[in-house]
């Protein structure tokens, strides 16, 4: 058994590749040639987050949009969720770059958190909206929604972030990374009030294909 120790995560990244050139001979039938140490772990991790990038998180999101359909019943309030979310995604990985934090294989689930906060959000809003009074126009019932769900959102998303915050002064080591996930929780509340209502402002006229009202208010 032989032993490396790599003095950087650079070389690790860029020497990787050359060491499994180099065991491939001897890997024949009859014989094994195998990695084992953190290094083998780490990277057995980053193709199993790429696997999930690929595979996984596609069949998540289709299952958020379905939920998001399931609870309104309109596929033009699905797509205005859908802008949200991207957007909140898209401030998420603005933030995480600016600020220079590391992408590894446990930080990464804070996008899977931002998407989590930000179509709970969505669904809050969205819901209001189609609850509001027929009687009201499209913007005062855009308007009312807000009223009624801004500082619920806010004061959700700050919490969350907080407690995510605490995470940095964990004594175990697999969570001190989840710490980046504030950046992610705190563009929801941006983004659903900015870009949803925008979304309803461009909705087709109201009618059988395009229903946003389904009750009313007592």
């Amino acid at each position: 058994m032989s032993r490396l120790y790599f003095t950087n995560p650079e070389a690790i990244d860029r020497l990787y590749p050359h060491i499994n050139a180099l065991l491939e001979p001897w890997r024949q039938p009859g014989a094994e040639a195998r990695l084992l140490g953190p290094v083998e772990i780490k990277h057995a991790l980053h193709q199993a987050l790429l696997h999930d990038a690929f595979y996984l998180m596609p069949l998540v999101l289709v299952a958020g949009m379905l939920v998001v359909w399931y609870f309104l019943r309109s596929w033009w309030l699905v797509l205005a969720g859908s802008c949200s979310i991207i957007v909140a995604l898209w401030l998420t990985a603005g933030i995480v770059g600016r600020l220079g934090m590391v992408i590894n294989q446990t930080s990464a689930l804070a996008f899977c958190i931002a998407f989590i906060i930000s179509l709970a959000d969505v669904i809050h809003l969205q819901m209001s909206f189609t609850h509001q009074d027929p009687a009201l126009s499209r913007q005062q019932a855009m308007l009312q929604a807000l009223r009624s769900n801004l500082m619920a959102l806010f004061l959700t998303s700050l919490t969350t972030g907080i407690g995510f915050l605490s995470l940095n002064a964990a004594v175990r080591r697999c969570l001190p990374p989840l710490a980046i996930s504030p950046p992610s929780v705190w563009p929801a509340p941006l983004s659903a009030p900015s870009a949803l209502p925008r979304c309803w402002r461009c909705c087709g006229p109201p009618g059988p294909g395009n229903s946003i009202r389904i009750c009313s208010s007592a």
